[in-house]
């Protein structure tokens, strides 16, 4: 249960819900400012959402890499 609640409150887990609620509100944004069909806005929003996922994924295989040389 330790080790559950742990992860809920990781660093990666804070940014990967922070990157979604900065996905929403940019997906909110160009749906109200840029009336686009469903299907450009759902493109975008994963083509954001794998780019920022991929961002944290390098951030921490950085953080290990230093963890290992240390």
């Amino acid at each position: 249960m330790k080790t559950y609640v742990k992860s809920l409150i990781s660093g990666s887990t804070l940014m990967a819900l922070g990157v979604h609620f900065i996905e929403d509100v940019s997906l909110i944004s160009i749906g109200r400012w840029l009336p686009l069909p469903w299907w450009a806005v759902y493109v975008i929003g994963i083509g954001f959402s794998w780019v920022m996922l991929a961002g944290i994924i390098n951030r921490l295989e950085q953080r290990k890499e230093k963890v290992a040389t240390i």
